[in-house]
């Protein structure tokens, strides 16, 4: 049996990675020694040691070094460093490199009473996400349906002139696509803004939606009752987390094109859609709507490459078997 030490600073970036490991841990494919918390170590970074082998897992938004979005101390610790926002160009300048594939929000369970405090919550509604809440097979409909909601960005938030700048052009994208959905799909659409702040009434008060409707659970019930998904990149060209939900629940995506490479076979035209401007949307958008074969058959694709790649035991399983552990 596997035996793993894992350590890391605590961040919901690296859940999906812990929730991974646990659900190895028990079908008996390995034992975690110990869970660490290590406020020494980066942002968004897992060290673990399995079996003397070190493997980080980078789940930072970027790939750019100069910005803080590569950790060089962790590369020189590890023998192998998997990184979800991983670029072509880092692949080829750092050879223990390896893409990681989407991600998105899990809960892990620690213990026991952990998992039971858990079930608790999640009869409260509270958000606690496991894996198979996400997870549901693709059918045949002959009255697609379309989802587009998302969250708006304050510039302000941030001191950091260049967020600032990543912050206004993804709002801007993201208020263009809703006012798209309300001149052309308004009647198969649902679609609107999650937080009811100063900001958001500023910028899209008319499509600001209650907050039962934008709950996590909620979210996850209604995105598996919509056939095609749309979402955009988010910070620093990043792939969204709304995209890895939209991979685990097998729907059709429409997104702007990825600029980070994931393991596997995944690909656009077969695993999603892309758009750059209000016209490429249409065009995406009519081609799924219309196209029922078409966007079955990607619903099934993206089932697979779920089941081959982005279920969280299946994630770690990859890159354990790939480092020859």
């Amino acid at each position: 049996m596997l035996t793993v030490t894992l350590h890391l600073k605590k961040s919901q970036h690296l859940n999906q990675y812990i929730y991974g490991f646990l659900m190895l841990q028990r079908t008996g494919v390995l034992k975690i020694k110990s869970i660490n918390h290590d406020d020494s170590l980066k942002k968004h970074i897992l060290r673990a040691n399995i079996n003397g082998l070190k493997i980080v897992y980078d789940a930072e938004d970027g790939d750019h070094f100069e910005r803080g979005f590569f950790s060089q101390s962790d590369y020189e610790w590890c023998d192998f460093y998997y990184k979800r926002s991983c670029s072509e160009s880092l692949l080829i300048k750092y050879t223990k490199c390896r893409p990681l594939t989407f991600n998105y929000s899990l809960t892990p369970s620690y213990s026991k009473i952990d998992y039971l405090n858990q079930n608790f919550r999640r009869l409260m509604g509270k958000g606690d996400i496991r894996h198979y809440d996400l997870e549901v097979t693709p059918f045949y409909s002959s009255q697609p349906k379309i989802l587009f909601i998302t969250g708006l960005w304050d510039p302000m938030e941030s001191h950091d002139p260049e967020v600032q700048r990543e912050f206004e052009e993804i709002t801007m994208k993201r208020v263009s696509i809703l006012k798209t959905l309300k001149r052309h799909y308004s009647h198969c659409a649902t679609f609107g803004v999650n937080g009811d702040r100063d900001f958001t009434r500023r910028v899209a008060g008319e499509f600001i939606l209650p907050k039962r409707l934008t709950t996590r659970p909620q979210f996850i019930s209604m995105m598996k009752s919509h056939d095609i998904c749309i979402t955009t990149n988010g910070l620093h060209n990043s792939i969204g987390w709304r995209f890895g939900e939209f991979v685990a629940s097998s729907r059709a995506i429409i997104s702007e094109k990825l600029h980070y490479k994931v393991p596997g076979c995944f690909s656009e035209g077969v695993n999603y859609l892309s758009f750059n401007s209000e016209d490429s949307l249409l065009k995406s958008l009519s081609c799924l709507l219309e196209n029922h074969d078409m966007r079955l058959s990607m619903m099934l694709e993206n089932q697979n490459y779920y089941k081959n790649h982005v279920r969280p035991d299946i994630l770690i399983m990859n890159t354990i078997i790939e480092s020859g552990v």
